[in-house]
């Protein structure tokens, strides 16, 4: 019985490792990462000194997803790396799934919200276009 215990504390204790995103005046910076099909080993983007209310906003209506999204056969991702003011990170994916369209992945968990993925598509070809629209460092 005891090792039966022991098989349900470890699962559970190591999820604690995730960072959650508590305030927006936490974030100080969100570098993202296009790892879509098409880009270039490049096309990185940096973002600070911004500010972040809409994202956060967007952030905040992100619907869960409980039904079964085949990830595997996919387009590529969108890889959100966020910072707060210790330079903490906070991971978000946004996967192009061939089957079950946009999917946003944090903790483990499935999400929806095509405002948010407009969002990020529109900083993203706001700085392909105009690479000093956005302040970068």
């Amino acid at each position: 019985m005891r090792y039966i215990l022991l098989c349900f504390v470890i699962p559970i204790s190591s999820c604690h490792n995730f960072r959650n995103l508590t305030s927006c005046s936490d974030i100080k910076e969100i570098i993202i990462l296009d790892k879509t099909i098409n880009s270039k080993s490049s096309d990185t983007i940096r973002i600070s000194n911004t500010d972040f209310n809409e994202f956060c906003n967007l952030y905040s209506k992100l619907s869960p997803i409980y039904s079964d999204v085949r990830l595997r056969n996919n387009l590529g991702f969108y890889e959100l790396q966020i910072y707060d003011d210790d330079k903490k990170r906070f991971d978000l994916l946004v996967i192009f799934t061939v089957y079950d369209g946009i999917v946003i992945m944090h903790n483990a968990k499935r999400y929806k919200q095509d405002g948010f993925v407009t969002y990020v598509r529109r900083i993203i070809n706001a700085q392909k276009l105009n690479p000093s629209s956005l302040p970068n460092e």
